[in-house]
């Protein structure tokens, strides 16, 4: 049985080959190491392709994620956005003649969810307004 020997590094080599008429055999990183070549340095003639051979893929540990402080971090920002919406959706509220039931300040209460969620609404819409408008500008 052939052993097939990278022409570079002189070892051993199992399905990587130029890609050129040749075939030879050769490992991807002695490939990528020749540099930018036209054309094969054995038999003189144009790589067949220009694709790149695909360097074996060897398995990947991947760290884990910091799930807890994300998990917290998506929490945090969520109830800040939920606050101070319900704060600006009162204070609007508030100055276009509206009066509060509560406490103004109080933000366990339904009006400070109702007037959260109304902000929120409101703010998708006019956010929605704005893309559909820079999408027809463009067009």
């Amino acid at each position: 049985m052939e052993i097939n020997k990278c022409y570079v590094c002189l070892e051993e080599c199992q399905d990587e080959q130029s890609p050129c008429e040749c075939r030879t055999p050769i490992h991807h990183k002695c490939f990528v190491n020749l540099g930018d070549l036209e054309q094969c340095t054995i038999c003189k003639k144009q790589y067949v392709t220009t694709q790149v051979i695909e360097e074996p893929q060897e398995h990947v540990v991947r760290k884990k994620p910091k799930t807890l402080t994300s998990v917290i971090l998506i929490i945090l920002m969520l109830f800040a956005s939920w606050y101070f919406a319900g704060v600006w959706g009162k204070f609007i509220w508030v100055i276009t003649g509206g009066t509060l039931k509560n406490n103004t300040y109080e933000f366990w209460n339904e009006e400070h969810t109702l007037a959260s969620f109304c902000t929120i609404f409101f703010f998708m819409i006019i956010a929605s307004c704005r893309k559909k408008r820079s999408i027809s500008a463009t067009a």
